[in-house]
Formats: structure tokens, C-alpha cells, sequence
């Protein structure tokens, strides 16, 4: 055996191998993170990093509060302060020169002995100003630790008997086994995005010298991570069988649209007619700007399906939808002998909500899944449908713009395609930020548009409460809009009460819907001008783009207008972004940047995706390097 191979055998030992780790110790790392051997342990990550600490040398105090510093000094005085039945504070307070400060140790007094009036002592912890100068989050740290190089401290999460110190030991003593980590990316990989080998990265990332040192090892991890999905993507495609839509099928079913598909759309419809005509499953993620044509590029895709006698399973998450759907869909398909069913499958195109989930329902030859807004259901629940089938192609579709790299953050296993633009939709959506205290007067200067016939959305995003929905509406329908016809849409509501309010204004019957956020998706109604949405701070940027996107819709469209109410200068600078973008793509990387992939998706898992260290807004390069060479390659 080589020394390579001896080298690698030994990172499957177990941790027990390790000072320190005794069997029950290893049982608890299987427990917390389903660790059992030595390279299980060089892979967990730190939750973050303590930057270096300042060494406090004498000076002034207030220009290191906040900071994490270093400090020694003589203890002068050690008390515990009760605080009623089992709570106290130890005090420990040191002097430095002609400067002191006190330590605080909450439910300690066991360590007072620890402590010793006219000793030295170092400290390190964040200082801060209450009653006095004081050291918060503090450890007593060894004298010899004042002096030297101070390096970034790797912080580990936790575990059961496990804290997070004990952890940052464990690993320490694990790196002596990290040349056994074989680097099995290739060269062509490393040296593009400019990373170093496998065993110095996780040095990097557990015994970094700098932030910038850390971070870089991170990102070799992250390169990884994105090889592997890269990798791994054909396993997911199961042989199936071929779809091929001849030229005059093809033209039959483009003329039962009332409009022709622009270059976009039918571009993204080759991509996907390309891969119903492969003999593998499709598995695909259509994402893209509101009103881009999603539900055209859907049409046209089951229709190839259905012209080759297969049936068809579209899933949307609310009745408003699914109904909006079936309205468009039985429009196009006027005069035909295609059926759409509405939540059961009798028909060849299936349209529900959680109902084609049921047992009840049977498909006799599906062989297309659509999810609609897919991120609002279960994957067990996506499974159920799927397994209706056998290998049926599966399309997902969102409204909400996604970045790529968060694309290949959750949607891995999915090849994604997009729609940047708003089809046939030239009108222009004029946003604004406004405090919450001009709510009445903006509805005020709306009274004319509304005399004039014009319609308008009202959203909030809560129910009840003095600022909930409950409360606008019969606040404002009984002072201000009372002249005019209403009607009320929230989650409480069934679903013939929903589809009844949203038909009233559809159909002109009432010129204000009031609604929570279920009208995000669903509402395609020509010619609404005026969007107001109260509590916008309560949602996402992406969010506030498909509200927005209700607006403008049709061919005859003219300017609408979004005003969005918000409480605070903070929020109002956050929401400012969309009055001067109405890119769902930029809008979606700044959402991505002010509140993280997991909040953007409505997931609040960490590690998004099944990644550790992969991150989407600081890793888009990587995204775009291995698809370049993954590219070259197939050349």
C-alpha cells in the first residue's frame, strides 16, 4: 500500500482515533451531524467566524466599543450580585493602568474561586458601555494569548454534549489527517476559479490565517458542491418514450393560440420539444418575468402530448389559479375535441389544485406533470402526482424570476429555461414607496380614477388585526370608497366565495378587490391601473413584483400605477429598489441580496438546497465556469 493510499484509508477511522473522543463522545457527533469518521469531521464546516480580536495596548475605550478585544489586567475586586431564587451575576473587575472594566458571568457564581483578587488575568470578549465599561461574551483566555499574530477563530454549531469549543478541538486535531483528502476535480476546474486543492482548502477553512484565506477555501467546497450536481444531473433522467410533434401537428396547434409566440417563447418551446422528442424524461424549470407567457409555452407543450394520446396533469396551488387556468386553456381549445377536467382526470387535460393528489384520482396514460408554483407544494406531494404516471415528463413552473445560481441552488437536478420578458405587454407600471401615514391621502387622490370607472387592487398581507385587511376594508368602503362597489378575497374564504369576488370584478360588477397575498398569482385581468398594497414591508421584493404584475395586462393596456405603504425609513429604503426597476431578474437579486435564498423562496432551511457551502450571491462565477467548460466539452 502506498503511502497515498495509507494516507486515505486513514480518514475512515473512527473518531474515537482522536484525544479527546471516547465512544460516548463519537455516538453524540453520529447523533448531531452523522459524523462517525475522521473525513465526516474535516467536512463540518464552521457556522462562522470571530475576526481577529483587538489587543487593547491603553487606548482610548470608546474607539474599540463593539469590538472583540483582547485585554489584560489585575483583579481588584470579584462579587456576585443575586438576582432572586437561582439567578446571579459573577463580577469580575480588573483594572488596566488608569482604566477598568467589569466581567460579567451570568449563573457562575460557581467560579468564583477561579478568581483572585491582585492577580493577572486576560480576557477576550466584546466590549461595551452600561453603567460603566464592560466586557460582554467574554472567556478567560490564557496570558500568552496577548501576544502573537491574532488569527480568525473558526465557530462550529453545537451538538447535544457537544459545545461548540470542544468541536473547534476535535477538528483541530483532525487536520493532521487532511492530505489524505483526494482532490478529484480537474485541473482545468481549479485552475479557473483560482482555488487551491482539496486537503489545503479545508486547512483554509478550519486554521485560516485571514478572512480572505477562509473564504477562499470555502469556495473550492463550493466549486465541489456544483461538479457533483453538474455530474449527477443525468441520473435523473429515466428512458421514456419519444414525443416527436410532426411540422403539421405542430402548425395545428400554434394556430389554436389567438396571438403568435415571439422569438423568446419559442425559443424555450424548441429547448422543451427537443427534450419531450429525446427518449428521456424531461425535467425542467420554466421560471421567468410576470407575464412572460409561461402558461402559453405550458399550452402548446401539453397539446404535443395530448396530440400523441397522452393525458395531462397540471398542479397549481390555489383555486384562483387552477380556475384562471381553466378559463384559458377551455378558450383555447373553443371548438376542439380536447377535454380539460377540473380537479379529476377524465378528461386530457387535467387541471387542479391538491384534489389530483388524491387516491381517487386515476389517469389512465399520463404522461405530462406541469407543477404551477411549485415551491408551494411538498416534494412527497410532487411524488404522488409523478407516480400517476409511468416516467411521465415533468415541466415546473415559476413566476418568480430566480437568479441562475439560486436556480442551481434548489433546482439542482432540474435544467432550467426562462422567459426575461412580459409578452405582448407594452404598458408601462409606474411604482412607488410611501410612508404609511399617506395611506388616505393616496386613496383620496384615487377618487377621480375611480369616478371615471377605473379598477383598482387593494392588498394586505394580514387578515386581522387594526392594519389587517378586515379592518381597511370596512374602513375605507364605509368612509372614502363608499360609493363604490367592493369585493373581498383572503385564505378563510372557500373556494366558490374566492372565484364569485374575483368573477364580481372580472366581469366589472365591482371596481375594488380587496384581497390578502392570494391574489399574488391567478389574477389576469385586463386594464387594472391601480395597485395598492399596506404593510409592504411585511414582503419580499420578488413578492411585490408579482403584485405588481397583476397590472398592465392585455394588449390594450395602459399605465398603471403600484403604491406601496410601508412603516419605516429602513423599510422604505429596502422598497425603493422597485421604483426605479421593473426587471424581475434584478429585482430577484436584490431580494436573493437583502434576504437570503431561504426567506426569497419561502424555505428557511440552512443550507439551502442540500449545499453547505455553496452560496448564490457570492458564487455566480463558479455557476457560469463549469458551465463553460461543461460546455467546451460537449463541443
Amino acid at each position: 500500500m502506498t503511502s497515498q493510499q495509507q494516507s486515505t484509508a486513514d480518514l475512515s477511522q473512527p473518531l474515537t482515533v482522536l484525544g479527546g473522543i471516547g465512544a460516548v463522545k463519537a455516538g453524540k457527533y453520529k447523533i448531531a451531524f452523522g459524523i462517525s469518521d475522521i473525513e465526516g469531521l474535516l467536512r463540518l464546516l464552521p457556522r462562522r467566524y470571530q475576526p481577529p480580536a483587538i489587543i487593547f495596548k491603553n487606548q482610548d475605550l470608546a474607539e474599540i466599543t463593539g469590538k472583540w478585544i483582547k485585554i489584560s489586567g489585575e483583579i481588584y475586586s470579584v462579587s456576585i450580585f443575586r438576582m432572586g431564587y437561582k439567578r446571579n451575576v459573577l463580577n469580575v473587575r480588573i483594572k488596566m493602568g488608569d482604566k477598568k472594566l467589569c466581567v460579567g458571568f451570568f449563573n457562575q457564581a460557581f467560579r468564583i474561586k477561579q478568581f483572585v483578587e491582585g492577580e493577572a488575568i486576560a480576557f477576550e470578549g466584546i466590549l461595551a458601555e452600561k453603567n460603566g465599561w464592560q466586557l460582554t461574551s467574554a472567556e478567560v483566555i490564557s496570558l500568552d494569548d496577548m501576544q502573537g499574530q491574532q488569527l480568525p477563530r473558526p465557530i462550529y454549531r453545537k451538538g447535544e454534549g457537544l459545545p461548540s469549543k470542544f468541536i473547534a478541538q476535535s477538528v483541530a486535531k483532525s487536520l493532521e489527517f487532511a492530505e489524505g483528502l483526494v482532490e478529484r476535480l480537474p485541473d482545468e476546474l481549479i485552475d479557473g476559479a483560482r482555488v487551491p486543492v482539496l486537503a489545503e482548502a479545508v486547512r483554509m477553512i478550519h486554521a485560516p490565517r485571514t478572512l480572505d484565506e477562509a473564504e477562499l477555501g470555502r469556495r473550492r467546497l463550493a466549486l465541489g458542491e456544483l461538479y457533483a450536481l453538474n455530474i449527477n444531473r443525468d441520473k435523473y433522467q429515466q428512458e421514456c418514450e419519444s414525443l416527436v410533434c410532426a411540422p403539421e401537428t405542430w402548425q395545428r396547434i400554434l394556430d389554436l393560440l389567438p396571438f403568435n409566440l415571439n422569438a423568446e417563447q419559442l425559443q424555450v418551446v424548441g429547448e422543451l420539444r427537443d427534450d419531450l422528442a429525446s427518449g428521456k424524461c424531461m425535467q425542467r424549470l420554466l421560471h421567468g418575468e410576470v407575464g412572460s407567457g409561461k402558461t402559453a409555452v405550458a399550452f402548446v407543450l401539453a397539446m404535443i402530448v395530448v396530440a400523441a394520446g397522452g393525458q395531462v396533469a397540471i398542479l397549481a396551488p390555489t383555486e384562483i389559479l387552477v380556475h384562471q387556468h381553466y378559463l384559458t386553456f377551455s378558450k383555447w381549445l373553443a371548438g376542439t375535441k380536447t377535454t380539460v377536467t377540473l380537479n379529476h382526470s377524465d378528461g386530457h387535460i387535467a387541471i387542479g389544485t391538491h384534489a389530483l393528489l388524491s387516491d381517487k384520482i386515476k389517469f389512465n396514460d399520463l404522461r405530462l406533470v406541469v407543477f404551477d408554483e411549485q415551491q408551494r407544494f411538498g416534494v412527497k406531494q410532487k411524488a404522488s402526482l409523478i407516480a400517476k404516471g409511468v416516467h411521465p415528463h415533468v415541466l415546473t413552473m415559476t413566476a418568480t424570476p430566480i437568479p441562475r445560481t439560486l436556480a442551481w441552488s434548489y433546482y439542482g437536478s432540474l435544467r432550467p429555461c426562462v422567459l426575461e420578458k412580459r409578452a405582448g405587454a407594452n404598458a408601462k407600471i409606474e411604482t412607488k414607496v410611501f410612508n404609511d401615514t399617506q395611506i388616505e391621502e393616496q386613496c383620496e387622490k384615487l377618487l377621480p380614477m375611480l369616478n371615471k370607472g377605473q379598477q383598482m387592487l387593494i392588498v394586505v398581507p394580514r387578515i386581522d388585526g387594526e392594519d389587517g385587511l378586515l379592518s381597511w376594508h370596512e374602513y375605507l368602503m364605509g368612509g372614502l370608497f363608499k360609493p363604490f362597489k367592493s369585493s373581498l378575497v383572503h385564505g378563510r374564504l372557500d373556494s366558490p366565495q374566492v372565484q364569485a369576488a374575483v368573477d364580481d370584478f372580472r366581469n366589472g360588477k365591482t371596481q375594488i378587490l380587496f384581497g390578502t397575498t392570494i391574489v399574488e398569482v391567478g389574477i389576469d385581468i385586463p386594464n387594472v391601473q391601480h395597485l395598492l398594497v399596506f404593510d409592504a414591508q411585511r414582503l419580499g421584493l420578488s413578492s411585490l413584483h408579482q403584485l405588481r404584475g397583476r397590472l398592465a395586462r392585455g394588449e390594450n393596456a395602459v399605465t398603471a400605477y403600484c403604491q406601496l405603504f410601508c412603516d419605516s425609513d429602513e423599510s422604505f429604503e429596502r422598497l425603493e429598489v422597485l421604483e426605479g426597476c421593473d426587471n424581475g431578474f434584478e429585482v430577484a437579486a436584490a431580494d436573493l441580496n437583502q434576504r437570503g435564498p431561504g426567506a426569497m423562496l419561502g424555505t428557511q432551511q440552512s443550507g439551502h438546497g442540500g449545499f453547505q457551502s455553496f452560496n448564490p450571491v457570492k458564487d455566480a462565477d463558479l455557476v457560469q465556469l463549469i458551465a463553460e467548460i461543461d460546455g467546451h466539452q460537449a463541443q
